[in-house]
């Protein structure tokens, strides 16, 4: 035996250290006496007659080195050497299986996944929730639960019965809050060879309530605190004070709208089924993706995620676009303007939804399409919100044709010239396919919002088709600039209008001067006028004559009189500013008159309050307005400022 495997002998005890024998700083050297049954080796032993197949030299202990760097665990500096060298090489990672990965959109059109974590129980501890579970509550647009729990109360151990009335627990509930991973969390489901992912609609983590505290707190300890708040404050008034600044104002107006939208928003009660239950094995199955769209693996493992990722609920990968906090605190139409020139450029429309969690399903529609286009069944920004010239032409094109197939080649999008500005229009928009040379638009279908709305899509899609015929002209021949095109596509959205199609809106194929009711009263020749003027207004809202004037540059040779003359026909003048004197809608029409007769009647910077508005209306009509068309015509014809209302200016955006 080497005599350094003496050092892992466990029958040798270890001497026990004295009681009172002083602490030794610091790491001393310890001399060891040598062993008497441990022989040494001459001194003059030449290194040739020791066997190659030991590695521990038969030396004295004593004079065997301390450092752990040179000695460790009775093996010199040449073994260990040698052992790390051998520990590098290590056996080949194989691959035991694979598996074919599929993405699974979504269960149904009414059905959202959840993940629920419970933070403060193990998994070996959780819940009884099929025993406990009483009831199950959300909030659908905030993804708020509440989980109501019966209590033991036959329990001696576990629940005093002696306590005060007004102490006794008689059940428990679980709050949630809602995690920031959403965007990286996802559910596998292995079965077979298949990995099916499912993305989360939200990931929520409960912990026990504690309103009941809060509620004793309110009803027994309101007095005292009360009493002593005063001179608190007083005496650290000035200490506590915060000074105001706007990204702090963004985030309590952020915080307000949300807690409006908390205190507004009623509990729906839901259905608790038990994890082996015949709903809950349904569901399970649905798990599991009935397509088989397959994605390319020409590309880097973040394009793929990110193709991934984009088909969660929402808030897409990590944009750089604004936050949803402070979006809530603009009106409906700046807020979808703002995601969609500094957000993402492709959303699903169950998306932008969240963007508008107190309107109407219709509203946005009418709102989204001045300010994006239809393609796949999915809303992508339109181009003259990004760029100008030849290159919102040239996206336009791009558009065009990812509208026709999800897949373009390199040789149809050669026309987009130079290489750097084509790739920098395609990436926000496709992912690149070198190995089948092509561009693969980043997102899937939207097929849930192709088959709910299918007028949207009819509309879109024949816009689409007049469209078609003015990019095409409008492009430069062989990649060069033709002269006039830039007047060809600021005439583009016009032309369509005035052919019958006009923007895709909630008008199904009327013109736009059909829709408003007040063509008939034009002379011969003013069509086309009228056309141009109503969907500035429709476009803009509120414009003043000289605004007008300026944004039908370059369309129309009319004169100011003749200008203002058609104007006065089709739009309502309040102070210096125009409105159209209908949306082609008379319920909503009927309020929005109230509202834009209320300002006639006051200053022209006046600020009116939300109550003045509602008590004007529900004398005038005889009946209460919703929320829904007090926040459209608003939205349409004001910009809030401090709590209160104000007249749009008129200037063109």
């Amino acid at each position: 035996m080497a005599a350094g495997d003496d050092l892992f002998d466990i029958s040798v005890a270890r001497p026990k250290p004295s009681r009172f024998q002083p602490s030794i700083k610091g790491r001393g050297k310890v001399k060891l006496e040598p062993t008497p049954s441990v022989p040494l080796a001459p001194a003059s032993a030449p290194l040739e007659s020791e066997s190659p197949s030991h590695a521990v030299k038969a030396e004295p202990l004593a004079n065997l080195p301390t450092s752990n760097s040179a000695f460790f665990n009775g093996v010199d500096g040449d073994e260990t050497e040698t052992s790390s060298i051998t520990m590098d090489v290590e056996e080949e990672d194989v691959v035991v299986k694979e598996f074919d990965v599929y993405i699974n959109q979504s269960l149904d059109a009414h059905t959202k996944l959840y993940d629920m974590q419970y933070l403060l129980r193990p998994s070996w501890r959780p819940y009884e929730m099929d025993e406990r579970c009483n009831e199950v509550r959300i909030k659908p647009k905030l993804s708020k639960f509440e989980i109501e729990l019966s209590l033991n109360f036959d329990s001696d151990e576990n629940y005093n019965k002696q306590v005060d009335d007004w102490l006794m627990i008689t059940k428990q509930i679980l709050s949630s809050s809602t995690s920031s991973l959403v965007n990286e969390s996802a559910v596998g489901v292995i079965r077979g060879n298949q990995f099916h992912v499912n993305p989360l609609h939200a990931v929520v983590q409960f912990w026990p309530s504690m309103a009941h505290i809060d509620g004793q707190m309110g009803k027994h300890g309101d007095r005292q605190f009360e009493a002593n708040s005063e001179p608190i404050e007083k005496k650290f008034g000035k200490s506590l004070s915060v000074s105001s600044n706007k990204g702090q104002d963004r985030q309590e107006d952020g915080n307000k709208v949300i807690e409006q939208i908390d205190s507004d928003e009623p509990w729906v009660s839901l259905d608790y089924h038990a994890s082996d239950s015949p709903t809950s094995c349904i569901y399970k199955e649905r798990t599991l993706s009935q397509e088989k769209n397959c994605l390319s693996f020409a590309m880097n493992s973040s394009d793929y995620l990110y193709s991934y990722g984009l088909a969660t609920s929402g808030y897409i990968k990590k944009t750089k676009g604004p936050s949803r906090r402070f979006l809530l605190t603009k009106p409906l139409e700046e807020r979808l303007k703002q995601w969609l020139s500094e957000g993402s450029q492709v959303n699903r429309f169950n998306a932008l939804l969240h963007l508008a969690p107190t309107e109407s399903e219709e509203y946005v529609l009418e709102v989204l399409q001045h300010h994006a286009y239809l393609v796949q069944g999915l809303w992508v920004a339109k181009s003259s919100m990004l760029y100008d010239g030849i290159t919102a032409i040239f996206r336009d094109y791009i558009l065009l044709q990812f509208n026709k197939n999800r897949s373009v080649s390199d040789s149809k999008l050669k026309v987009v010239k130079p290489d750097d500005v084509r790739k920098g229009l395609l990436k926000p928009l496709a992912i690149e396919r070198p190995l089948f040379k092509d561009w693969k638009f980043k997102e899937d279908p939207d097929t849930s919002f192709i088959k709910h709305y299918p007028a949207i899509v009819r509309e879109q899609q024949n816009a689409w088709l007049i469209r078609e015929k003015e990019i095409t002209e409008s492009l430069p021949a062989g990649g060069r600039f033709v002269p006039g095109m830039l007047k060809n596509s600021a005439n583009l959205r016009l032309s369509s209008k005035v052919s019958g199609f006009a923007e895709p809106g909630l008008h199904g194929g009327r013109s736009a001067l059909e829709s408003t009711g007040y063509g008939k009263t034009l002379a011969k020749g003013q069509e086309v006028l009228a056309n141009a003027v109503v969907e500035l207004l429709r476009l803009h809202k509120v414009l003043s004559l000289n605004s007008i004037i300026q944004g039908l540059q370059g369309k129309t040779n009319a004169a100011l009189p003749e200008v203002e003359s058609v104007t006065d026909q089709i739009a309502i003048k309040i102070h210096d500013v125009y409105v159209l004197k209908s949306l082609g809608k008379p319920a909503l029409d009927q309020f929005r008159n109230v509202v834009i007769e209320y300002f006639i009647g006051k200053g022209r910077n006046t600020k009116v309050k939300k109550q003045e508005i509602k008590v004007a209306a529900q004398y005038r009509l005889q009946r209460d307005v919703s929320d829904a068309d007090y926040g459209q015509v608003m939205n349409e014809l004001c910009m809030s400022t401090g709590g209160s209302w104000v007249l749009k200016g008129g200037a063109l955006k």
